[in-house]
């Protein structure tokens, strides 16, 4: 018995004098703080508890102490894997440095590459458009190389930039892949210089359709082809709220927002009741295309008005991947009613949880912070986490929708 309680007791010192270094008191915590949200409840049990317990054995025994480096956080990121849910948020600090009367980014240091980028360029230029693998662009800015560097991982690497902030032979961005062309990535943002976990990218007309996060105009994306006008999305300067008619017997509208607030529900107010004035037409295309969700209360008026609508006459709803968390589950109760047919692209697929506090936790690196979800979702629409609301007619990116919806009306 004394030699048990020896063992015991050695054994836990041992753990404890292990978790005294920077890397494992950042790994433990948040996997404490992650176990404490809906979505790890909801899922990691069982088996799975047994799993999820292996890999966080398996990441402590990594040895890796710098906070600021990649590998660091992409240890800590892959905690978030095995959690089906789009709502977390992980990401690096942005370090500042005081110049006069200004505050300047302080970037840290990222992994740099020896490859020849002009070789990598020409085996690279060769991928088909079918896969992920290829060039990419952001604007005029800076072209980025992505290749598979081991089974189901990608590396990106900058191959030429005019960009200060991006150094030719850089990393870029690095991809897991979890499903055919479904990743989880981690993006070194251009402009604030740090490590960004996207727990859902995917690749879809020639892009990776949610690398828009790492831009400050939350529009561009890494791109194989910038020339292509975009029809998926709407611009940046789309309003929030717009009616239009376009017809006689068409009218238009476009809805972008759900956030709870007193300047934005004043203005969703007066446009609720203006779309209960004007919307009289046969047909009514509804543009939810770029819409960041927001408040049930918000979203049950619109769905109560289409409802009454709906009765009558027919909607079109328009949707693409940037269509996520509330703007989904209005899409997916858009879908039971009767004359409804909803049109455009898969949605995001962030649809179950949510966050109603916005909590930021910092790692006690100081380097790290964690934001996680505290809203329980419904389970059937666990189903469309990742995956995504598939409308009932996908539109071709090569016209206009609003165009295409017309057509479909004739």
């Amino acid at each position: 018995m004394k030699l048990l309680l020896f063992v015991c007791f050695l054994s836990a010192v041992i753990q404890a004098n292990a978790q005294n270094t920077t890397y494992l008191k950042d790994l433990y915590l948040l996997r404490g703080q992650l176990a404490k949200t809906p979505s790890y409840k909801d899922q990691i049990k069982a088996q799975k508890a047994v799993a999820y317990q292996a890999l966080v054995d398996s990441l402590s025994k990594l040895t890796t102490e710098d906070p600021t480096s990649f590998e660091y956080f992409a240890n800590l990121s892959q905690l978030l894997f095995p959690v089906n849910d789009n709502h977390l948020i992980l990401s690096q600090t942005i370090k500042t440095t005081q110049t006069g009367n200004q505050q300047m980014i302080q970037f840290r240091k990222v992994p740099q590459y020896n490859y020849n980028t002009d070789s990598l360029r020409k085996v690279l230029s060769s991928k088909p458009d079918t896969s992920v693998e290829g060039i990419y662009y952001y604007e005029n800015k800076f072209e980025v190389g992505l290749f598979q560097i081991k089974p189901y991982e990608y590396l990106g690497v900058v191959l030429s930039s005019n960009f200060a902030a991006m150094q030719t032979a850089q990393f870029a961005f690095y991809l897991y892949e979890k499903a055919p062309l479904q990743f989880h990535g981690i993006y070194l943002h251009p402009y604030s210089g740090q490590y960004i976990l996207q727990l859902t990218e995917k690749y879809r007309n020639l892009s990776l359709v949610n690398s828009y996060k790492q831009f400050l105009d939350f529009t561009n994306t890494y791109k194989k082809d910038t020339l292509k006008p975009d029809y998926v999305n709407l611009p940046s300067n789309a309003p929030l709220f717009k009616y239009e008619k376009i017809n006689d017997s068409v009218d238009y509208v476009v809805l972008r927002t759900f956030q709870r607030n007193n300047a934005n529900t004043k203005e969703s107010f007066a446009f609720y009741n203006q779309l209960r004035e004007s919307v009289k037409g046969a047909y009514l295309i509804l543009d939810l295309r770029n819409h960041y969700g927001g408040s049930k209360l918000e979203m049950k008026k619109f769905y109560k008005l289409m409802q009454q609508y709906t009765k009558k006459n027919k909607l079109y709803v328009l949707v693409n991947n940037r269509t996520l968390s509330q703007a989904e589950i209005f899409t997916y109760m858009l879908q039971q009613l009767k004359n409804t047919t909803t049109a455009g692209q898969t949605t995001k697929g962030m649809i179950t949880y949510g966050s109603n506090y916005g909590k930021s936790n910092t790692l006690p690196s100081g380097e790290i912070i964690f934001n996680p979800t505290d809203m329980y979702g419904q389970f059937k629409l666990l189903n469309y986490e990742n995956t995504g609301i598939e409308p009932q007619i996908i539109l071709t990116t090569n016209q206009n929708w609003i165009q295409q919806v017309l057509d479909l009306i004739k």
